[in-house]
């Protein structure tokens, strides 16, 4: 019995909710991550911004709604819905701002990297500038869902191709699907891409296809890491190793609207005001109620951070000090070493 209790108290000793540090002005519609800082827009034109520690250093109300925010080591970049490309430094100052047509309705169809911003927008045209001047525009033959810049390559998904343009803008990748393309994530060496019938694409860099699988429904969101993870309409989770195996499905019992991976861990929402920490090769680590829905999020080594429809920001620091580590193993270690004990001596007399 003592044992048991043992056990118990230090399964639940471990779980440890992500708590509301910030409720913003308006709904969260998109957040980036640096090294040391946290960047998070709404719909009503706010951009904050927030330390790894999740305490807001400062916020500034641009000229409209923001659809993307994108966070690099100096500066933030921000799409506003009166089609502007706001470049924002740390300080909360206004760097500059860059004259677009159009924006975009997909946040990671922002990105900066270094003096280097790309955005695809939702009437198709993608922008390339370089310190803060247009190299190239180029219009495609539908919205833009996501666009990175990958060493000296610009790579870009529409609803229709997927796009690979060198800085210069000259395409290098254009390769269509079956289907219309729903969702997407890019990593340096893979798109993956989750078609209107339903299908789950891995592509490599060349365009040719790695595998594909067809799922039970829509697929809303998709991560990429050392796994391939996407949550479909009807609530479930499915992991893939980059060969094609499935390796766990889950089923969250309402559409999966946000996903992050990291490692074993993977961070996802959905549309009934759930937020759960899964394990890919076990099960369910928490899950927490949330005030409105959570429409982003990310997982990092150090904390987790979700944004809701209502505003909240939830926040987790994750527990990376080797001192406590160590003696919350000892502790736990201790702990079975008595009951252990005291399950002997029980049992002997």
């Amino acid at each position: 019995m003592l044992l048991s209790f043992i056990l118990s108290f230090n399964v639940a000793a471990d779980v440890i909710l992500p708590q509301v540090v910030y409720t913003i002005n308006g709904s969260v519609w998109a957040l980036s991550v640096s090294d040391e800082y946290i960047s998070v827009a709404s719909d009503n034109g706010f951009v904050y911004l927030l330390n790894k520690q999740g305490v807001t250093l400062w916020q500034l109300k641009l000229t409209d709604g923001i659809t993307a925010v994108n966070l690099n080591d100096d500066v933030i970049a921000a799409n506003t819905m009166d089609e502007k490309l706001y470049i924002i430094n740390l300080s909360g100052q206004i760097k500059d701002y860059l004259k677009v047509t159009g924006y975009t309705e997909h946040s990671k169809a922002l990105h900066v990297r270094g003096d280097n911003v790309v955005l695809g927008t939702r009437s198709g045209d993608v922008f390339f500038f370089e310190g803060g001047e247009l190299m190239w525009n180029k219009k495609l033959d539908a919205y833009v869902i996501e666009s990175i810049i990958d060493e000296n390559l610009i790579k870009v998904v529409s609803d229709k191709r997927i796009y690979v343009f060198d800085y210069y803008g000259r395409t290098l990748l254009n390769k269509s699907f079956p289907s219309y393309i729903r969702s997407t994530s890019i990593t340096p060496d893979y798109f993956s891409a989750g078609l209107g019938n339903n299908e789950l694409y891995l592509v490599d860099n060349r365009g040719e296809t790695i595998w594909s699988n067809q799922l039970r429904d829509q697929i809303g969101v998709i991560d990429i890491s050392t796994h391939v993870v996407c949550g479909l309409r009807n609530g479930e989770v499915h992991v893939f190793d980059l060969a094609g195996r499935e390796i766990n499905v889950f089923n969250l019992n309402a559409p999966v609207v946000s996903i992050s991976k990291l490692t074993n861990n993977i961070l996802a929402s959905t549309l009934n005001n759930r937020l759960y920490l899964l394990n890919i090769y076990g099960g369910v680590e928490w899950v927490q109620k949330t005030e409105g829905y959570v429409t982003t999020s990310h997982l990092s080594r150090d904390y987790l951070i979700a944004g809701s429809s209502l505003g909240e920001l939830y926040y987790l620091r994750m527990f990376r000090n080797p001192q406590q580590v160590k003696l919350v193993t000892g502790f736990v270690i201790l702990s079975l070493v008595i009951g252990l004990i005291i399950l002997i001596i029980s049992l002997r007399y």
